[in-house]
């Protein structure tokens, strides 16, 4: 035991010693670094000539990028540049250039690029940076131009087709990006910048199963941020939330282009994987004096693969004769069961009344498969209307029984096809049919949307019950959203109009609606979030009653 005891102190001291060399070596080169600054500067001030002084500047700065310190470079450069440009070649300029905007300096590396191009017309390395620098600056259109330029003299160059490929990607033209990279694989095969560009195409076109592979292929070769950054990204959307953390902790930026990004993906993982808490709060009214109070609080949680919610709703309902309420308490779940098979389900039970009271069981399942291009999915659900308080003074309550089928036609276009069945407990039934094409007009920072949505909706009869139940209801609705997330704030905004027709109690009604939709959040620490919201106009289908209506509401998310 005491010679165990021994190896143990001298195993420990061994490591001690390994430890203690590694610190030195670091310290020792940090000295050294240091050293080399100060030699430097001190040669800056007792030079008096301005070339001479640029010409060590550029050396400072290139001892600071390899410290990986690009801040103090870009600082560095740009005195070397204002002090005596023409000191240095295109290539040591255009090299300063990109460094400068690695430090985010976008409009000093420009001017720099420009004052290159200037000299130098047909110097294409400073025109793929430029491109560059003016895709990073959210100038996309103008980065294409410069890239097509190049292209158009020089086909065969890779590194401008590559960056091509990126800021396709970039704008949202995912599939020409695709194009693109594959055209340099061809004649470069495992390339890893092209690769990249392909893998984040896809993933940005939705196609996260594929791009999974190209990412874990580039990360076993060697260690990379963005094929990193990708792969985290597509094990969030694919439910893999373990792996998604696993890979988070691994990412290590070093540019403020990647500080970022990570702090961008920092986000979306506590809102991808923490729990949180949102309560709600909605006030409905609508043309036939019905007014509705809602308040709601939601427990969200996720473990891998799955997420769970309990949900907790109470209803006051008026109008000029009643005065109703209504609680609601339901818990589901819903996640992966494989790549391609998502399912899950619920169960609840809500009360309805104020001292007459009743209660029903109510529950979902749903189901949704990755075919083709888009899913294929159906759902059967058993709920209550407590939408106003006629309805919840009748105790109506349905089952519906949904299909759909949701296909991205291309890159651009997409449609989803819909029918559902409902039973109602007032011995009523209904057919709906729904049919929507959706085209993006313009996708990159916000995005555009335009569309529209064809509904065929048939009742068996008019029960009197208090929703709107009509006869060989059509109509055809014409819609723009408009999308955009910032850094603090989201916006979300959908103006309508159409033509309805319909018949209810013998009684033929043709007329045009319009409305819109929308919320805005803020974003106002990394967990908490405040949402506003609101609804209205005159769309039958809109409310459940058939009258216009408007709808305010706000939401308060809290992630843990």
């Amino acid at each position: 035991m005491k010679g165990e005891r021994g190896d143990i102190r001298r195993g420990a001291g061994s490591r001690r010693g390994f430890i203690i060399l590694i610190l030195l070596v670091a310290a020792c080169a940090t000295s050294v670094f240091a050293a080399d600054v100060d030699t430097l500067r001190k040669a800056i001030e007792k030079s008096g000539d301005d070339t001479e002084r640029a010409l060590l500047y550029k050396d400072l700065g290139d001892l600071y990028v390899s410290g990986e310190d690009y801040s103090s470079a870009a600082d560095a450069y740009q005195k070397a540049l204002s002090l005596s440009g023409y000191a240095f070649t295109p290539g040591e300029k255009t090299t300063m250039a990109v460094y400068l905007s690695w430090a985010g300096r976008l409009k000093e590396a420009e001017n720099v690029l420009n004052l290159v191009l200037s000299e130098n017309p047909a110097y294409t390395e400073a025109r793929v940076q430029l491109a560059r620098v003016l895709s990073w600056s959210g100038r996309n259109d103008e980065a294409i131009k410069e890239l097509n330029l190049v292209l158009s003299e020089n086909p065969a160059h890779a590194g401008a087709r590559v960056q091509l490929a990126r800021v396709l990607s970039w704008s949202g033209r995912n599939d020409e990006a695709i194009k693109e990279a594959d055209r340099v694989l061809k004649d470069h095969p495992g390339r890893r910048d092209p690769l990249l560009i392909k893998a984040n195409a896809m993933r940005w076109k939705g196609e996260n199963t594929k791009a999974t592979p190209i990412y874990e292929q580039l990360l076993q070769e060697e260690e990379n941020f963005d094929a990193r950054l990708g792969l985290t990204y597509t094990y969030l959307s694919n439910g893999y939330v373990k792996k998604a953390r696993e890979s988070f902790h691994l990412l290590k930026p070093k540019t403020g282009r990647q500080e970022k990004e990570f702090k961008k993906l920092s986000l979306e993982m506590i809102r991808e994987t923490r729990p949180n808490l949102e309560p709600k709060f909605s006030f409905y009214k609508d043309t036939d004096g019905s007014k509705l109070y809602r308040y709601a609080l939601s427990y969200n949680s996720r473990s891998d693969r799955w997420k769970t919610s309990i949900h907790l709703r109470h209803t006051d309902a008026r109008d000029a004769t009643r005065n109703n309420r209504a609680e609601d308490l339901w818990a589901k779940s819903y996640g992966k069961v494989s790549d391609s098979l998502s399912a899950g389900g619920g169960l609840g039970f809500t009360q309805l009344g104020d001292g007459n009271t009743s209660h029903f069981g109510t529950g979902h399942i749903r189901g949704d498969y990755n075919i083709w291009k888009g899913k294929i999915g159906a759902s059967l659900s058993r709920d209550v209307f407590s939408e106003t308080a006629q309805l919840i003074e009748n105790r109506i309550r349905f089952t519906d029984a949904g299909i759909y089928l949701f296909q991205n036609l291309s890159e651009r276009l997409s449609i989803i096809l819909r029918y559902n069945y409902r039973d109602f407990s007032d011995e009523n039934s209904a057919n709906s049919l729904q049919l929507g094409p959706k085209y993006d007009l313009y996708r990159g920072k916000w995005r555009l949307s335009a569309g529209v949505r064809l509904r065929y909706v048939d009742y068996k009869r008019q029960s009197g019950s208090g929703y709107f139940d009509p006869n060989n209801f059509k109509s055809s609705q014409f819609f723009l959203s408009f999308f955009t997330d910032a850094d603090r704030y989201y916006l979300y905004l959908e103006p309508y109009f159409g033509s309805q027709s319909f018949e209810r109690y013998g009684e033929k009604t043709d007329k045009t609606f319009g409305g819109a939709t929308g919320s805005v959040g803020f974003k106002l620490t990394e967990r908490l979030q405040v949402e506003l919201n609101g609804e209205g106009g005159d769309y039958a289908l809109a409310s459940s009653s058939g009258f216009r209506y408007y709808l305010i509401g706000f939401s308060v998310n809290f992630y843990f």
